[in-house]
């Protein structure tokens, strides 16, 4: 069963800032993210992106939705991974607000 983690990150800009922002600076999650997973593959929309990856041999997916005052980080871990859900969620509390500004 997928363990959601799901975190909301308040921004000031427009939507359409942000998304700018999000799409420009996706390098920067890839380089982020890169030792710990074997690969991924994101798919933009007009909301945000959705991505899946894979780490430890365990797939799983994400999606980033930019909303009006807030930014939604989804990841749906399986359950090997779920041990690691606070962890990641505290890591993108921390980090995503800077990605943003």
């Amino acid at each position: 069963m997928d363990k959601p983690v799901i975190v909301t990150i308040e921004h000031h800009s427009t939507r359409e800032e942000i998304l700018g922002r999000l799409r420009s600076r996706f390098g920067d999650i890839r380089a982020q993210i890169a030792p710990y997973v074997s690969s991924l593959n994101e798919e933009w929309n007009e909301s945000g992106v959705s991505a899946r990856a894979v780490a430890l041999g365990q797939a799983f997916e994400s999606r980033i939705d930019v909303e009006e005052h807030v930014v939604r980080v989804e990841v749906r871990l399986p359950a090997l991974l779920g041990m690691f859900g606070g962890l990641i969620g505290n890591v993108i509390r921390r980090k995503a607000p800077k990605l943003l500004r």
